[in-house]
C-alpha cells in the first residue's frame, strides 16, 4: 500500500471536468475519418471476415488509426477514459456498426472473450420479457451500482439509448482510494489485505469451482489496480456455505468506500448519443448507469455494443490480485477464456 495519496492524470473528480472546459476527451470524428472508417467496412464485408479476423493490419485506418492509438495510450496512462462521436449509427446497419466497433477498438488492444462463450463482441440489451435469475445486470433496467469488468479496457458503442434514462456514470478510483486513505486508512488496509470472494453466478468456466477471489486495491511497481462489485454481491453469500465469510472490518470497508464513491461531483455523466463509443481503463475507473424505461419494442429497445480488451502495454500486477484465472482447487480445471489471435503491432 501507498504511504500517501496518488497524484495521476487519473486522479480527477467529474466536478472539475465539468466545470473546467476541457474536452480533450472527446474525440469528434471528421468526414475524412468517416470515409476511410466506410472503407474499411466495405472492404472486411467483400473479404467476408468474422470479427475475430479483423485486425489492425487487415481494417487499415491511416488518419483515424493513429488517433485510436493515442487514445489507447489516455485511457491507460493518462486520464483513463475517452469519448468518440460522430459515427452515423443511424445509417448503418448493425452488422457495418459491428465491424466498424471492434476494427476500432482492435488499435486499442487485443480482444478477448467476455464470457464462458468466448464472446468477443457483446450485445448489451434486454432481449425478453422474462429474464432468468442468471441474466447478468448489465442486460436489465435497473441502476447498475459502481463496478468493473477485471479487464483492461472496456469499449461500449451506443447503437440506440434507452427511451429514457439510462445515464453512464464514471468515478476515479484513485480519487475514491485517496479519500479513503485521508479519512478512514484502517478501512483502506483492509482493501489491500483480505480479498473479496465472488459467485460465478452460473457463468463460470466448465470444471472450475462456483466462485472466485479478488482483492479491491493493490499497488505493484508504481500503479494502482483495483478490482470492485457492488458491495451487496461482494457481502451477502449466505447460500454459498463454502465462501469464506468477511471480516467486520472488509465489511465496513465496503460499506465506506461505497459511499465514497457516491459522494456528490466526483461522476462524470456521459449521456450516450447513437454512434458514441467510450473506452474506459477498467483498472482505474469504475462505471455505473442510471435505470432507465425501455421500448416494449425489442428493435427499439436500448443497445449497446460491448468489447472487452488486453492493451498491447499491459499494467503490471502483482501475481496475489485474483485468482480469476487460476485453478481453486485441485480437480478444478481452468480453460482460460480464449483470447483471441489479433495480431500485435507497434501500438505505443
Amino acid at each position: 500500500m501507498p504511504q500517501s495519496p496518488l497524484a495521476s492524470p487519473a486522479t480527477w473528480t467529474g466536478e472539475k471536468i465539468a466545470t473546467s472546459g476541457m474536452t480533450d476527451w472527446l474525440l469528434e470524428l471528421s468526414q475524412p475519418e468517416l470515409t476511410e472508417l466506410s472503407a474499411a467496412v466495405a472492404a472486411a464485408r467483400r473479404r467476408s471476415l468474422a470479427v475475430s479476423e479483423i485486425a489492425p493490419a487487415n481494417f487499415e485506418l491511416p488518419l483515424l488509426g493513429p488517433k485510436l492509438k493515442r487514445i489507447g495510450r489516455e485511457v491507460e496512462f493518462g486520464r483513463g477514459f475517452s469519448l468518440i462521436r460522430g459515427l452515423p449509427a443511424v445509417d448503418l446497419s448493425l452488422e457495418e456498426l459491428r465491424l466498424a466497433f471492434f476494427g476500432m477498438s482492435t488499435y486499442l488492444g487485443i480482444p478477448l472473450g467476455q464470457s464462458g462463450k468466448n464472446d468477443i463482441l457483446g450485445d448489451v440489451r434486454n432481449e425478453a420479457a422474462v429474464l432468468d435469475e442468471n441474466t447478468r445486470g448489465y442486460k436489465l433496467g435497473e441502476a447498475l451500482a459502481y463496478h468493473n469488468d477485471c479487464v483492461g479496457i472496456v469499449g461500449l458503442l451506443c447503437v440506440r439509448p434507452a427511451r429514457s434514462g439510462g445515464v453512464s456514470k464514471i468515478v476515479s478510483a484513485t480519487a475514491v482510494h485517496n479519500i479513503v486513505m485521508i479519512e478512514r486508512i484502517d478501512l483502506l488496509r483492509a482493501l489491500y489485505d483480505e480479498p473479496c470472494y465472488y459467485s460465478w453466478q452460473g457463468d463460470g468456466p466448465v470444471g472450475q469451482l462456483n466462485y472466485y477471489w479478488f482483492r479491491c486495491f493493490s499497488y505493484f511497481e508504481g500503479r494502482l489496480t483495483t478490482r470492485w462489485l457492488p458491495r451487496e454481491v461482494m457481502q451477502f453469500h449466505d447460500d454459498m456455505p463454502e465462501i469464506p465469510r468477511m471480516s467486520a472490518q472488509l465489511r465496513e470497508a465496503l460499506e465506506f468506500t461505497d459511499a465514497v464513491a457516491n459522494r456528490d461531483g466526483l461522476a462524470f455523466d456521459m449521456r450516450f448519443q447513437p454512434g458514441d463509443i467510450q473506452y474506459l481503463n477498467d483498472s482505474v475507473i469504475w462505471h455505473s448507469r442510471t435505470a432507465y424505461e425501455d421500448d416494449p419494442d425489442l428493435s427499439r429497445r436500448r443497445h449497446l455494443l460491448r468489447v472487452w480488451l488486453n492493451p498491447y502495454a499491459p499494467r503490471p500486477v502483482a501475481p496475489d490480485l485474483e485468482n480469476i484465472h487460476d485453478a481453486l482447487g485441485d480437480a478444478a480445471v481452468w480453460p482460460r477464456r480464449r483470447i483471441y489471435p489479433v495480431p500485435v503491432h507497434d501500438t505505443w
